[in-house]
Order: C-alpha cells, then sequence, then structure tokens
C-alpha cells in the first residue's frame, strides 16, 4: 500500500520482523498482528469494502494478545532490572 510504505516507512514492517524473528522476545504467531490489524484499518478507512463485526471483533482479540505479551515482557524487563 502506498499509504502504510509512505506515511509509516520500512519501520511498521521490520519492527515486527526484528523483535519476533531476530530477537525473539514475542511468540512466532504474533508476527502478522501488526500489518495485519493496520491492513484491517485501512480496509475500513480507505475502501468501499466494510469491515465484518466477525474481522472486527478477531482484530480486538489480536490486539488485546498483543498487548498482553508486551506488557508480560515489559513487566518481566522491571522485575530483573
Amino acid at each position: 500500500m502506498l499509504l502504510n510504505s509512505w506515511f509509516f516507512g520500512p519501520s511498521l514492517s521490520t519492527e515486527p520482523a526484528l523483535l519476533i524473528q531476530r530477537r525473539k522476545l514475542y511468540s512466532a504467531n504474533l508476527r502478522r498482528t501488526l500489518p495485519d490489524l493496520l491492513a484491517l484499518r485501512h480496509k475500513g478507512d480507505y475502501r468501499a469494502t466494510r469491515v465484518s463485526q466477525r474481522e472486527a471483533q478477531q482484530a480486538v482479540r489480536s490486539a488485546q494478545t498483543l498487548v498482553q505479551a508486551v506488557t508480560a515482557h515489559l513487566q518481566g524487563e522491571e522485575g530483573s532490572a
């Protein structure tokens, strides 16, 4: 997507890979969460097709899972510091 690459640059696509594949900070099943959520947002904001209730509910669950993983990781860092 032009908007994605222009507005966010390469960081949005490289950050999940860096944190998940290289540094192995998060589970591999979270690899696609940020790009998938952004694609769904773009679908809802910029396309004629609508985001279904099912897609929205799945997006919320995916985002919650990601936030929980990041929170757990950050709390683990605080405990070890």
